[in-house]
């Protein structure tokens, strides 16, 4: 028994339509690209839409590739994604995030490889959801940031959200110009001093700022080019495996969030310095700063004395839990602490916790 449902006066089997779809979808990317015998597009555009709206998202996005028709057909149906990310390692990839957490990642190979055509028309483009290869294809004009373009039609983004680097690009600036602004970035810790100063340099964020590697061995050379990088108004900086915090590196920070892994504990004088430079009108945009081991497996306990010597403070009692919602992305629950007054009536609060030796919040 068939079910038939009206469509614009007209009807249509859906059943066999589906059947239609699931035979010939597949053969649509191993027949070198010969589209125009795909039967789903002979159907009336109306069917196509109820049709495009129940397949799989990895269908939707591999039919949107077909043609400039079938493009706009799955742009009308106001597909959402998450985010959209890129990922620089082997090769450079789009990722899509898709509701809830599933990513869709588009990977090209020959992206930025020859100095002379660093982003080659008909470019390669391997598709994988959730890390599984479901089909290779590639458009005969399509350069990598046609791609790009596409997939921000295609789900209506304005843009990219992180940039990810495991690897230096030989041309920054092309790359810069490709994806134009983005909201984070975030480095490994795989790149020389030279290396990291030359990225930053070109391509700063909006947003969010992860620095996962050492500090910079040549502290004369470079401290004044991270300095600049610190004093961006940042919603929040993370720097990891971090070995050497200086008080410099803690007051030229402009951001609200300021989080630091590292396997050198800082000194207590320099914390007591930072506090006192804050409550004399320091670091005005600064709401949280927290400073921990690289390891949440390394509990470090710090002399409480020396870091709120000279200090007027008030010891809150552990009793008394307080909930500081102030930040992007920070939802803490503080159990006691110690308040004090910055000269404008601010009042800040340190704790001590066992996983970030130093916590201080800014309240509101």
């Amino acid at each position: 028994m068939s079910s038939t449902t009206p469509v614009s006066g007209k009807s249509i089997d859906f059943a066999k339509a589906h059947l239609i779809y699931q035979q010939s979808f597949i053969r649509m990317f191993v027949m070198s690209n010969s589209f125009r015998s795909f039967p789903l597009l002979r159907l009336p555009i109306d069917c196509l839409k109820y049709i495009v709206k129940r397949m799989e998202e990895i269908d939707k996005f591999a039919i949107s590739l077909v043609s400039k028709r079938t493009q706009s057909l799955v742009t009308s149906t106001k597909l959402k994604c998450r985010e959209i990310n890129i990922y620089v390692r082997q090769a450079v990839s789009i990722c899509i995030v898709l509701p809830p957490y599933k990513e869709l990642i588009c990977s090209f190979e020959n992206y930025q490889v020859q100095q002379d055509n660093l982003s080659p028309r008909n470019i390669k483009a391997k598709v994988y959801l959730q890390r599984r290869e479901v089909f290779i294809h590639n458009k005969p004009s399509y350069r990598f940031e046609d791609w790009l373009n596409h997939i921000f039609g295609v789900y209506e983004s304005c843009g990219v959200q992180t940039v990810i680097f495991d690897r230096l690009l030989p041309n920054l600036l092309s790359f810069k110009k490709t994806i134009k602004c983005f909201s984070k970035l975030e480095l490994s810790e795989t790149y020389s001093d030279t290396q990291v100063r030359e990225i930053l340099k070109t391509l700063l964020p909006e947003k969010f700022l992860y620095l996962g590697l050492p500090r910079f061995e040549n502290k004369n050379e470079s401290s004044e080019s991270i300095h600049e990088v610190f004093m961006q108004n940042f919603d929040e900086i993370i720097l990891s495996n971090w070995t050497d915090v200086t008080l410099d590196d803690l007051l030229v920070m402009n951001s609200k969030e300021i989080k630091i892994r590292s396997d050198r504990v800082i000194d207590e004088k320099i914390l007591n310095r930072y506090i006192k430079h804050w409550i004399a009108g320091s670091n005005k945009r600064m709401e949280y700063l927290a400073i921990g081991p690289q390891s949440n497996f390394q509990q470090v306990t710090i002399d409480k004395a020396a870091v709120l010597k000279e200090i007027r403070h008030v010891l809150v009692p552990k009793e008394c839990r307080r909930y500081f919602k102030n930040t992007p992305s920070l939802k803490h629950s503080i159990e006691g602490g110690y308040d004090f007054k910055r000269k404008d009536g601010t009042t800040g609060t340190i704790g001590f916790d066992r996983f970030d030796y130093f916590e201080m919040f800014v309240w509101p």
